[in-house]
């Protein structure tokens, strides 16, 4: 279940995730935590399955549309922020797959469904830029883009998005030793 990108994802970014959260009293830290570490592997699951249906240039396109960039990371206060909108969210998820990860979320961190939905357009862009960021590293000096996060998506990607929606709420987690739960659990009450 995409427990390598994740776990760089939250070593990375799931502290400053958690924080600025919090302080916009949008959810807890350890609920925001939960969610990033949560919703990364039903991302990267419907992204691989969408480059396995699209040529590389159209690839490109729904990447665009989605506004993937790194520079999101940027500035998190503008990405995290319940009033910047986010269309992007639709070229990712379908509105079925919104609605079952809306429904899995919510029962996992006790929330009800319309905080989650607010949750979403704002993770998403940290994902989607941590994604591309390490594509970039990964596919080196003048590769596009979708080539780099190929590799990811390929070695990471292993699950099916049904499985990675239905693993929020039943715990099922891969990688032994804890999986995700215990990258979420170290982020909230470990080091960093």
């Amino acid at each position: 279940m995409n427990d390598e990108f994740t776990k760089d994802l939250l070593d990375s970014l799931g502290s400053d995730v958690g924080e600025k959260l919090s302080a916009k009293n949008v959810v807890t830290r350890e609920q925001a935590v939960s969610a990033l570490g949560s919703l990364s592997p039903v991302i990267l699951s419907s992204l691989k399955r969408k480059q396995q249906d699209l040529d590389s240039d159209s690839f490109e396109a729904l990447l665009s549309k989605a506004s993937a960039s790194e520079s999101a990371l940027d500035d998190l206060d503008d990405v995290l922020d319940p009033a910047t909108p986010n269309a992007g969210i639709d070229e990712i998820l379908d509105p079925e797959a919104q609605d079952q990860t809306v429904m899995a979320l919510s029962k996992k961190l006790g929330l009800g469904g319309g905080a989650v939905k607010k949750l979403l357009p704002m993770l998403i862009p940290v994902i989607l830029g941590q994604l591309m960021k390490k594509g970039k590293q990964q596919g080196g000096a003048g590769a596009s883009r979708s080539s780099g996060i190929g590799g990811i998506l390929d070695r990471n990607g292993d699950g099916t998005m049904i499985d990675d929606i239905a693993g929020m709420v039943l715990g099922g987690q891969s990688g032994g030793k804890g999986g995700i739960l215990k990258m979420i659990l170290s982020m909230i009450f470990g080091k960093k």
